[in-house]
């Protein structure tokens, strides 16, 4: 199928993205590795009157430390991030999701920014970032904000992203402590989307004991959540011994009340799914 018409620019840096932004009225979409973006457009599923392509922008490209955190470029291609040693050694789950990320090809194109502001509550990367407390920082013309993870998603497919802004940059704090990750997507056996996935990150103290928690969920809402309960029941276990006799699935039926009967099989699903991030963990030790 055939996407509508559009008019196409180029952007060259981020400042000439936000000048075409302003200046152009009707739908405008910024288009980036486009895997999100071209088959909502095949599928007239979006029917901008303009794009403008990002993909040269240098500026938005790149891993790097910086006062304390973890920067990544909202550009960078999830191939990058799977392959980038600070992220392996500094946050190691931004690596282990990147990986389970569709295929090569998706991999090799497909951007961490778009998925972010796609938000799509199956994909992977609204869960990682998630757990990890990411910042997210934007630009517009006159203004830059961080954002905080917890206040980026805004129900189904909707983001804290106003239409003159360009999300920049994700950021991520660098950890004191040793971590542990795990990664788990569950996918329909057609389509290979993810139906549900949940993502862990620990951090462990010197003797051993698991100092702070972080469990965020995908797929059973139309954002992906945070386990808090769940997470308050791991800070203190043995880091060899996370998941025995956690009440997994209770505490997910309680985070999320409002599952319709028709989707409380999910709730299996997913805590299988976090039994086995938790697995990954502990394996790790």
């Amino acid at each position: 199928m055939y996407s509508p018409r559009f008019d196409y620019h180029r952007a060259e840096s981020i400042d000439h993205a936000l000048r075409l932004l302003s200046s152009l009225d009707g739908d405008v979409k910024l288009l980036a590795g486009g895997h999100s973006l071209v088959p909502a457009l095949k599928l007239r599923l979006a029917s901008p009157s303009h794009l403008i392509d990002i993909s040269a922008c240098s500026e938005l490209k790149g891993v790097r430390e910086e006062d304390g955190r973890v920067l990544i470029g909202a550009a960078t291609s999830y191939r990058e991030l799977e392959s980038d040693p600070l992220l392996a050694a500094r946050v190691p789950l931004v690596p282990v999701v990147a990986g389970q990320v569709a295929d090569m090809l998706v991999r090799n194109r497909g951007t961490i920014g778009g998925s972010l502001c796609n938000s799509d509550p199956n994909a992977d990367f609204p869960v990682c970032v998630l757990a990890l407390d990411a910042r997210l920082h934007v630009r517009s013309l006159g203004e830059e904000r961080a954002i905080a993870v917890s206040d980026w998603f805004d129900g189904l497919m909707s983001t804290a992203l106003r239409p003159d802004e360009v999300l920049e940059s994700i950021s991520v704090a660098a950890p004191r402590q040793q971590v542990r990750c795990g990664y788990v997507k569950v996918k329909h056996a057609a389509s290979r989307f993810g139906v549900a996935c949940a993502a862990a990150n620990l951090g462990v103290s010197g003797d051993g004991r698991v100092a702070s928690a972080a469990i965020a969920l995908g797929g059973l809402a139309d954002h992906p959540v945070r386990l808090a309960g769940l997470e308050a029941s791991l800070v203190g276990r043995e880091a060899h011994d996370l998941a025995q006799g956690l009440q997994i699935q209770e505490q997910l039926a309680a985070a999320i009340p409002d599952l319709p009967p028709p989707r409380q099989w999910l709730l299996h699903v997913a805590a299988g799914a976090i039994r086995k991030a938790l697995g990954q963990c502990t394996s790790a030790a």
